[in-house]
């Protein structure tokens, strides 16, 4: 079976995209549904321009269903 990764840098697309999958695993999925609702209620992520990247990632199988997320919102070192 194939995957796919896709990359977002928009919380609210990113919310979009994992509705599925952060619904059906909610304990599991508690802290980066959480996470990104906030950064979605404060802005959508906008942030100073020398400041580390924050983006999301949703892995989707062979039926385009979202099977996987990540995030990468650390605003201080270790990334």
């Amino acid at each position: 079976m194939a995957y796919v990764l896709e990359f977002l840098d928009d919380p609210h697309a990113f919310l979009a995209a994992a509705e599925p999958l952060l619904v059906a695993e909610p304990v599991r999925c508690t802290v980066i549904a959480s996470v990104t609702a906030r950064i979605a209620r404060s802005g959508g992520g906008t942030r100073a321009a020398d400041a580390p990247p924050v983006w999301w990632a949703v892995v989707r199988d062979g039926t385009g269903a979202p099977v996987g997320a990540a995030m990468r919102t650390a605003p201080l070192p270790p990334y």
